[in-house]
């Protein structure tokens, strides 16, 4: 028998060795020239060793950023707390100074002129608003 048989059968090869991960086109499926037909994952030892060792290296960079932005916000937090506590000391002065002025108000003002004569407030004073 004589005839020819017509066929969909086409030999493709990559220039990286590896296996087949990923395929982008379907049986039968018309291609055009460079269109990506699938993903090959290189089987290659060394740059398996190679890529994982630099995701290792990224991992510990993040950590170490990691590391640093608390021990930063340790800080911020003493620096905080320093803050408050020189806050508290600087009113606590300043409540002592408040009684020292009154007290001292108080032992310049006979007592006569405080309980029995109310101290006049000129007219524009007493309707002035703050």
């Amino acid at each position: 028998m004589v005839g020819f048989v017509e066929t969909n059968q086409v030999f493709v090869a990559s220039l990286q060795d590896g296996l087949i991960s990923e395929i982008y086109v379907n049986r039968f499926q018309d291609v055009k020239k460079d269109q990506p037909l699938c993903v090959v994952a290189n089987t290659d030892p060394e740059l398996i060793a190679a890529t994982i060792a630099a995701a290792k290296a990224d991992l510990l960079v993040t950590v170490a950023r990691g590391d640093v932005d608390i021990t930063r916000e340790r800080l911020n937090l003493q620096q905080l707390v320093v803050n408050l506590f020189l806050q508290r000391i600087q009113q606590a002065a300043q409540r002592e100074e408040l009684i020292y002025a009154q007290t001292n108000l108080d032992s310049r003002w006979p007592s006569a002129v405080k309980a029995s004569q109310p101290i006049a407030i000129p007219a524009a004073l007493a309707n002035a608003t703050p």
